[in-house]
């Protein structure tokens, strides 16, 4: 029987009702501030996440990963959870952008 079964279903509807709107946050800020190069976003004005709280989103996206796993919940919430903590750690970890000096 698996931990989604029964009992789990219902658990795991609780955690994804629960934390959909931070990971819905953390998509958002990813697609339109993360993933873009700086010179394309940077004059626009931005209401979501703010830039700052982006390494702490980070780290509890990686802590609901394993606790999804954890309790076997559904490969649709475990791959959502993966591709958003990949794509993060793609764009915190990245290298940073080369500057041009001056001609």
């Amino acid at each position: 029987m698996s931990a989604v079964s029964g009992g789990g279903t219902l658990r795991q509807e609780r955690f994804v009702a629960r934390y959909q709107d931070e990971w819905r946050e953390f998509e958002d800020w990813l697609q339109q501030r993360g993933e873009l190069p700086q010179t394309r976003w940077s004059g626009r004005p931005w209401t979501g996440l703010r830039d700052e709280d982006v390494p702490l989103r980070y780290r509890r996206i990686c802590q609901h990963l394993a606790l999804a796993r954890r309790r076997g919940y559904s490969p649709s919430v475990t791959n959502r959870l993966q591709d958003l903590m990949q794509r993060g750690h793609n764009v915190l970890y990245r290298a940073p952008a080369a500057r041009l000096r001056p001609v």
